[in-house]
């Protein structure tokens, strides 16, 4: 078992001490070119891609090995995007790392938790480390690494939400200092869910009604208009985004082995 603290680096790829980044949105490792030539990553160009809506030729690579803690991987898919520099030079991993493990983003307790998959003992273990107060929510993949699950806004029930904690969007809270948007959705959507249109025309708008993760619920969230919702995701309708501003509130598990999501809630 691996139980790593957040802001403590102790990650390393291909030997090079490295801050990573965690974003369920991305594969395995994603970095901008300059970071693939520090870390000694050859690529080459693979096409097309995205980095969030912005279209980019996508590069591919391969680092020799990637280290989190006690925790090696060796021969880690690298995708290259040249939108990743400036003030979004970050080095990701993602979905497909985490998949690797048992794994628990404890947020309240500032932890990154992995363990190792199909051994009963450290299951146990790692879960007694958990609070007791827990909810279990079924999810879904598509392609190699999109995760979503059902939710609902409001009285709005049986939603499909893309599941990615990579969302950045900053704004002021109403009682003082930053709140992060924790959803986004298309305005097409917003206005099914009967969102009056002024609202819905801003570009960040306070939730009049509750949003809601299976059965966990928040008030006053902060959402942001985008792309997911307006079209089918992977031939399945995809109704918004949810993203780290409502996942940090939980020890959150993804547990690949049974599909389940295991929010564990501090008292």
């Amino acid at each position: 078992m691996l139980v790593m603290n957040w802001g403590r680096s102790q990650a390393d790829v291909n030997g090079k001490p490295t801050v990573v980044h965690v974003d369920t949105g991305g594969t395995f490792l994603v970095m901008g070119p300059n970071r693939a030539k520090e870390l000694g990553i050859e690529v080459k160009e693979a096409g097309k891609g995205f980095h969030g809506a912005t279209e980019t030729t996508v590069y591919k690579g391969l680092a020799k090995r990637l280290q989190l803690g006690a925790a090696v991987l060796e021969n880690v898919p690298v995708g290259v995007l040249p939108t990743l520099t400036g003030h979004q030079d970050f080095v990701i991993f993602g979905t497909n790392v985490l998949q690797q493990f048992l794994s628990t983003l404890d947020y309240p307790g500032g932890r990154l938790i992995l363990s190792p998959k199909g051994d009963a003992m450290r299951r146990t273990r790692h879960m007694e480390m958990l609070p007791r107060n827990r909810t279990r929510v079924p999810f879904f993949m598509w392609g190699d690494h999109y995760m979503f699950a059902r939710g609902a806004v409001g009285e709005h029930q049986n939603l499909n939400f893309f599941i990615d904690s990579g969302l950045v969007s900053l704004h002021p809270s109403p009682t003082g200092g930053l709140q992060q948007a924790a959803f986004s959705t298309s305005k097409e959507r917003l206005l099914e869910w009967r969102i009056p249109e002024d609202e819905a025309a801003k570009n960040v708008i306070e939730l009049p009604v509750p949003l809601s993760l299976g059965s966990l619920k928040q008030d006053n969230v902060l959402i942001v208009p985008g792309e997911v919702g307006t079209s089918p995701f992977g031939g399945v309708r995809m109704d918004g985004l949810l993203s780290h501003a409502f996942l940090k509130e939980y020890a959150w598990t993804l547990d690949f082995e049974n599909r389940e999501y295991v929010f564990s809630v501090p008292r």
